[in-house]
């Protein structure tokens, strides 16, 4: 780790040996949702062994359903993390991780108004579409003194630093990883394939398209996965089917047993569709979409995934059906689709990632001190100050 962090800090020095978060065994605060509702999952701060990781998850102080409860939710965000705020010296914190954009404007706001100067990483920044007047006001003010964000596009790091004002160097791009390979309730779901086209998410997803093409391919079977408020108003044709509100697993399962996976893409604004091409790749399930600037880092067309232009309907239709009847195709997506999976889609990438972001803040903090700025003062790793 010190040799890798010497080699990815570039503009570091003599001085970036004695940084103030230790590179081994870093104490970590990771504020997550995941932390209560899925303790096992594969995630990065649950398999890393060379740092020490406090994870807390949001307490439900106010009852909510769901989306339905988005005021009971941010409530809930904002007393958990007031409480953790009380509490950084006492459980000796050196970083603080977010994960989800909401969280993480909550404890960025919390940490600028309480002058808090332990350094803050938000992962897993997305936003559907640009922000306005007050809710654009607000989070730059919360993102002001944020250390790092997390994008998974570079389309997105682009977009964000214009909207926020974030500098670029402030911004870390990393391509999305969910590691359902490490992962042993995502293992072994292909266990009743079935010939049929799936499509599955809620965000930024043009199912309108989806319905025509299906209209268009009476003979084949559909099966979208969503929520209900993703397909408000879209009159599906009698061969579509559609399953909403079921588990993680069962929701994989459906990919891992469909024959094709359909994303059509609707935003372009900011970026959707990078978990859905991760769960097509690892579930072996070759993918048709087309791309936008948000996903394109994922795309690799006539290697790993099959494409056709935005809005087509003729072309999706023809790329179907070619897809339909040549195995030879179908079969290389999906083997270089797995490939690059494995390859770039695992934990071991956040690893990597949040190791190379220490090193840079670590640099950043030993600039300061030589010239004399300060403003990133961390806690001792004895202390653990805040």
């Amino acid at each position: 780790m010190e040799e890798r962090c010497l080699n990815t800090a570039a503009t570091g020095n003599s001085k970036a040996q004695a940084s103030e978060i230790s590179r081994e065994a870093a104490r970590i605060l990771v504020i997550a949702n995941d932390v209560l509702r899925d303790p096992d999952r594969a995630t990065f701060y649950n398999v890393d062994t060379s740092h020490e990781y406090v994870k807390r998850g949001i307490t439900e102080y106010f009852r909510h359903r769901g989306g339905a409860g988005r005021g009971p939710y941010f409530l809930n965000i904002l007393l958990t993390v007031l409480v953790l705020r009380c509490r950084y010296k006492a459980l000796g914190i050196e970083l603080i991780i977010s994960k989800e954009l909401r969280i993480g404007l909550v404890v960025g706001l919390v940490n600028r108004i309480t002058r808090c100067r332990i350094d803050h990483v938000i992962w897993n920044f997305n936003i559907l579409a640009p922000y306005r007047r007050l809710k654009r006001w607000v989070s730059t003010f919360a993102l002001r003194h944020v250390a790092q964000i997390v994008v998974f596009s570079v389309h997105e790091a682009k977009v964000y630093s214009e909207i926020f004002g974030i500098p670029s160097d402030r911004i870390t791009f990393k391509l999305f990883s969910a590691d359902y390979l490490n992962d042993p309730r995502f293992q072994n779901l292909k266990t009743d394939p079935r010939e049929v086209i799936i499509s599955a998410g809620s965000y930024g997803r043009d199912y309108g398209f989806l319905a025509t093409v299906a209209a268009r391919l009476p003979e084949v079977s559909f099966v979208v996965v969503a929520y209900t408020w993703a397909l408000k108003g879209i009159m599906f044709p009698p061969n579509v089917s559609v399953i909403s509100g079921v588990p993680e697993v069962e929701y994989c399962r459906q990919i891992a047993n469909s024959r094709l996976f359909l994303l059509p893409i609707r935003n372009t604004a900011t970026a959707n569709g990078q978990m859905a091409i991760v769960q097509a790749m690892f579930f072996r399930t070759p993918l048709l979409t087309n791309v936008t600037e948000g996903i394109k880092d994922y795309l690799a067309p006539g290697e790993n995934c099959a494409i056709f232009p935005k809005g087509d309907v003729e072309a999706a239709v023809g790329m179907i059906r070619r897809l339909w009847s040549d195995e030879t195709l179908t079969e290389a997506l999906v083997q270089n689709g797995y490939r690059w999976a494995t390859e770039h889609f695992t934990s071991r990438s956040d690893i990597k990632a949040l190791n190379e972001i220490i090193c840079r803040l670590n640099a950043h903090s030993d600039r300061s001190i030589q010239e004399g700025t300060g403003t990133l003062q961390r806690p001792s790793q004895s202390a653990g100050q805040d």
